[in-house]
């Protein structure tokens, strides 16, 4: 809850120092007036902080989506689970007992290593 809730906060603030969309949107005017803002140095560093902060903010867009689909499934198990009068079905393979014998090979080295 605590990573969805900064995860919110990344996307909706209005803190340039916060919310990825807000600080593109600072640094992208600054651009457009052809300025350079602390902290970077040069113009393409500019480039690079909007173009990051426009890949930052829909990255988390998505994550959060992502988390949002995945609890709500969860919780549509869960209530089928409760409500079913009879255990769930489980996808569970039985036990199988490898037949692979390698008790007379010498165990070979993971990785050379090289000084």
């Amino acid at each position: 809850m605590v990573t969805f809730t900064a995860g919110w906060q990344k996307i909706f603030s209005d803190d340039p120092k916060v919310g990825f969309f807000t600080q593109r949107a600072r640094y992208a005017d600054v651009l457009d007036a052809g300025q350079v803002l602390a902290p970077a140095k040069h113009l393409a560093d500019m480039h690079t902080v909007v173009t990051n902060s426009t890949v930052d903010g829909v990255l988390i867009a998505l994550f959060l989506v992502l988390v949002t689909v995945v609890l709500g499934n969860a919780a549509v198990v869960c209530v089928r689970a409760v409500r079913s009068g009879v255990p769930m079905p489980t996808t569970e393979a039985p036990y199988v007992e490898s037949r692979i014998d390698v008790s007379d090979q010498p165990a070979e080295p993971l990785a050379e290593v090289h000084s």
